[in-house]
């Protein structure tokens, strides 16, 4: 009987922790736009298949990857959302982010291979760093910005 009272005193507890985690666990994902700086490729990697068909009288066709991963050192001109990382204009951080592309329409570029000086709004997520001011981000969902757009700071918080 007290084992039993047990188990199922263990069982409620787990059910109200679970449950008090899942709606703190999202992702904050900020927007910023910045300049660029500087892009320093890290790694390289490079991958080709070949596919023999012997019923087409030994037709060989090939197709390749490639994926470049990516360190951008940037500036923030503009501060679209901040979603609890702290950001400001001025502020100078790396972007961490990869390029893929290949043969064939299946492969699109998850990012664009990017240039020092140009700008781009691009969201950041999972800084790494102290929690507030961290000034090095994965980056995702890049786009050149809209030029007659208005900036704003969004400093406190969501919208």
């Amino acid at each position: 009987m007290i084992r039993r009272s047990f188990l199922m005193l263990g069982a409620a507890s787990l059910l109200v922790a679970s449950t008090s985690i899942a709606p703190g666990a999202r992702l904050p994902v900020s927007q910023v736009t910045v300049e660029i700086l500087s892009v320093d490729p890290q790694s390289y990697q490079r991958d080709e298949y070949r596919r023999e068909t012997f019923k087409d009288g030994g037709a060989v066709s090939s197709t390749w990857t490639e994926k470049t991963a990516v360190i951008t050192k940037a500036r923030i001109k503009a501060v679209v959302l901040d979603d609890g990382h702290g950001l400001s204009p001025g502020t100078v951080i790396d972007l961490r982010y990869e390029v893929v592309r290949g043969s064939g329409p299946v492969y699109q570029a998850r990012a664009p291979e990017v240039n020092p000086g140009e700008t781009w709004t691009v969201g950041i997520w999972n800084g790494y760093g102290p929690p507030r001011g961290g000034t090095s981000f994965e980056a995702r969902g890049w786009t050149r910005p809209q030029a007659n757009a208005p900036a704003y700071s969004n400093a406190g918080g969501r919208p």
